[in-house]
């Protein structure tokens, strides 16, 4: 089995954004090790253009949850590029079969495994929980995990927790980064890119077949397409 974990601190808030650098793969049949992450101005320059992607030798570094200064959308696609690296497509966001002792919640939060949720099976038991910047907008739910959970920790990874949430209605005010939430459906996703040629987003989310907590990159929706999905989408933007 192959699963990730971060490790990281919110309490040392700077002005970058953590780059992504090559660590020793985890093998962690019992209990997962956590990497060490850094934020720098230098390494966050040195990696920009060259990210390493996540394989069986080595996994990258995922950034911390920490605040940036004039977050444009060219920074938040380098950081989408990273956590793709990191939360892999076709992996499935939960901590089955980890001993997750001793473990903080934002290292269980960010657990990724090869072993699906089978939610129908195991109910809900492996699922991973984020309880980030997101929670003050879905009071209703006891703890964020699942779609929303996974959308909310990618979001706070891209933005950093003091970001503020701005509730929006209007597709055309759409950015990358933007979390997208199908309110009767229960589902979210978070936008990854957008041709505005064709009315086009492409996403990334978790679970969106409602069963085993599935991560996926790619996939795309039209305009007419998302509003076929659902009469009530509700946009969530970070920018200031």
């Amino acid at each position: 089995m192959t699963v990730s974990a971060l490790s990281a601190s919110t309490e040392n808030k700077s002005d970058t954004v953590s780059a992504v650098s090559d660590v020793s793969a985890v093998d962690t049949a019992t209990t997962p090790e956590s990497a060490a992450f850094e934020s720098s101005a230098a390494s966050d320059n040195q990696e920009a253009d060259s990210v390493a992607g996540r394989n069986t030798t080595s996994m990258p570094r995922t950034p911390t949850l920490q605040t940036t200064d004039a977050l444009t959308e060219i920074r938040v696609e380098r950081q989408l590029k990273r956590l793709s690296d990191y939360f892999t497509d076709g992996s499935y966001w939960n901590h089955y079969d980890i001993d997750t002792t001793g473990m903080s919640d934002l290292e269980i939060a960010t657990c990724v495994t090869d072993t699906p949720c089978a939610h129908s099976v195991n109910g809900y038991t492996y699922c991973n929980v984020y309880n980030g910047a997101m929670a003050t907008v879905f009071p209703q739910y006891d703890y964020d995990t699942q779609c929303l959970g996974y959308a909310s920790l990618i979001s706070d990874l891209l933005f950093g927790t003091d970001a503020p949430v701005t509730e929006f209605y209007d597709f055309d005010s759409l950015r990358i980064g933007d979390h997208i939430r199908l309110v009767n459906n229960e589902h979210s996703m978070i936008v990854t890119d957008i041709d505005w040629d064709t009315d086009t987003i492409t996403v990334t989310e978790a679970n969106a077949d409602y069963e085993n907590c599935a991560i996926s990159w790619g996939r795309t929706i039209t305009r007419d397409e998302l509003y076929s999905m659902e009469s009530d989408v509700r946009f969530y933007t970070r920018y200031s």
